[in-house]
């Protein structure tokens, strides 16, 4: 009977120190980082894709993605934009898939999982702020590896219409 307490006590002990393990690595901070391409371009009619790429060259795992942001988006048209991203092993991530009806974009525009759920117009413009992606990002990216080539893709379904991109930026932690 002695002998049974004795790993009991043992089992007890590696439980708790199991658990207390667990907690602290559930605790340890990440690092957050605000990666930006800092040059966009022209985004080109009736093109299948434009590609604003983003490289990074460091080392780890996305733990949490807090925002994809576009800045200094400028386009009018209808029904033309589509806007996704693609990490460094070519997987989609759908931001914004095309909606109806006239859309103006001017300004800088987020895309983040606390956003609002729909797209805001001013008229046919699109308010610049913060919106929910067609994709939970957090679920999708989360343990994504950071290194490579990461693309932001922006289609342009119309015929005539050219729009201009200043530059897009991911913050995340890893």
């Amino acid at each position: 009977m002695p002998q049974f307490r004795f790993f009991l006590r043992i089992a007890l002990f590696a439980f708790c120190a199991f658990t207390l393990f667990l907690s602290c690595a559930a605790l340890t901070p990440s690092n957050t980082i605000t990666l930006d391409t800092g040059a966009g371009g022209s985004i080109q009619p009736s093109t299948a894709m434009n590609d604003f790429p983003l490289v990074v060259d460091m080392l780890g795992t996305i733990v949490a993605v807090s925002e994809i942001r576009m800045k200094g988006l400028n386009f009018e048209g209808a029904n033309a934009l589509e806007f996704v991203l693609l990490d460094p092993n070519g997987r989609t991530y759908p931001l914004l898939r095309r909606e109806g009806g006239s859309m103006v974009f001017d300004g800088d525009y987020a895309f983040d999982d606390t956003g609002l759920d729909n797209l805001s117009y001013l008229g046919s413009k699109v308010v610049p702020g913060s919106y929910k992606p067609d994709t939970i990002l957090n679920e999708r990216l989360y343990s994504v590896g950071l290194a490579g080539t990461w693309i932001l893709r922006i289609s342009n379904a119309s015929s005539i219409t050219v729009g201009s991109l200043g530059s897009w930026q991911m913050t995340l932690s890893y």
